[in-house]
Formats: C-alpha cells, structure tokens, sequence
C-alpha cells in the first residue's frame, strides 16, 4: 500500500517535539520529518492535518508529509493540535499560532537554517 511503502522507503529521521502552550500543559505534539538528501538550505513546511484522528488517518498523514519532505527535499513539521468536539474555538487556532511561533524560533532545531523560510499548509479542518 501507499502508506506503508512511502514510510518504509523514508530515507531520514523523524523527531517529536511537545512546543509549550499555556492551553496545553503537556505542549503541543509535532513531528519533524527531514529527509537524509534534504536541501542546502531547506525550507520549512508546517503541516496541519484534517479533522480525522484514526490510526489510519495519521499513518496517510505521516507518508503524505514524509513524501513532501522526501520530493521538495525540505522539512516538514506536522502538528497535532486540538480537535473538536473535546476543544472548543479558539483552540485550534491557537494551537496553530504557537507552533508557528515556535517554529519561527527554533529553525535550527528542527534542522533548517536560520534564514530558511517558512510556509503553511494544511486539508480540510486543517487548512481553516
């Protein structure tokens, strides 16, 4: 299956990180996907999934991002912020802020550059 080949096939590291957020005492979940022939200079592209929060959903979301970051030869940070019906609006903007804050921040950590630019994506929910 797609999935399970583009995960298997990833050649490059992934790492969690829990960015700090006054709305979630444990941090915000992000997984940095880099891939081993990345870019000089790569930049950074923020991911932030749909609605749907099955396994199944976040192993398609996992390959969709290893892909991105494996074809554009960039970073690419994936994020798990809150969901409704258990969160309520603002959360999810607010969770969306802080990642990118953080990212804006710490772009060596992630393993881009300091002057690597940054971009935003996102499906359904996601992409509000």
């Amino acid at each position: 299956e797609f999935n399970e080949k583009t995960i298997a096939d990833f050649d490059g590291f992934v790492k969690q990180f829990s960015v700090p957020s006054a709305g979630v005492p444990n941090g915000i979940p992000i997984s940095v996907i880099k891939p081993k022939d990345c870019a000089r200079r790569p930049g950074i592209m923020i991911n932030f999934h749909g609605e749907e929060n099955s396994s199944e959903s976040k192993k398609s979301t996992e390959a969709l991002c290893m892909l991105l970051a494996k074809e554009l030869k960039c970073v690419v940070v994936d994020v798990e912020y809150r969901l409704p019906p258990e969160h309520k609006f603002p959360a999810m903007f607010d969770d969306g802020k802080a990642v990118v804050r953080w990212v804006l921040m710490n772009k060596s950590l992630v393993g881009a550059e300091n002057d690597s630019k940054v971009g935003v994506i996102g499906s359904s929910s996601g992409a509000g």
